[in-house]
């Protein structure tokens, strides 16, 4: 128990620590900060102090700022050379896509050839089955699809 309890106040982060401060306005125009308030005849204010912020809150952006955009370094790679691996990264993407459609539409068309009831999903979840003259048009679209994605 006692060891369960150490534990957690180990976890625990330490509690920002603050203290007051007195900022005193003397009648001559001067200005002083101390840790007793101020004597008679000159202004006060309080002024809460903080411990100094740790590196783990310094790195964080500010709340109400946002954060700067890094731009990175400058690399000796020409601007063609560098569009044209964008393209070809593109390429590969619209490609791998693809084949992830043609393989859909291709699933799509066996499940619409089988003889057995097919259905779909209404926007409210329900099951909706496609009725025989309906079946026809979603056979002849997934044929599209399959023309169009694995050609």
């Amino acid at each position: 128990m006692l060891s369960m309890l150490v534990a957690i106040l180990l976890v625990l982060p330490p509690s920002a620590a603050s203290a007051e401060a007195f900022r005193c306005k003397q009648a001559d125009g001067k200005v002083s900060f101390q840790d007793q308030p101020c004597q008679a005849g000159a202004s006060s204010s309080s002024v809460k102090v903080r411990e100094p912020a740790t590196s783990a809150e310094l790195s964080q952006p500010h709340p109400t700022r946002p954060a700067r955009a890094v731009t990175p370094p400058h690399n000796n790679v020409p601007k063609t050379e560098a569009n044209e691996d964008i393209r070809a990264a593109n390429q590969r993407i619209e490609a791998h896509n693809r084949g992830i459609r043609c393989d859909r539409a291709k699933r799509n068309l066996g499940v619409l050839k089988e003889q057995r009831p097919v259905y779909r999903y209404d926007q409210k979840g329900e099951r909706q089955y496609v009725d025989d003259s309906a079946r026809a048009a979603e056979v002849s679209a997934a044929q599209r699809a399959v023309a169009a994605n694995c050609g």
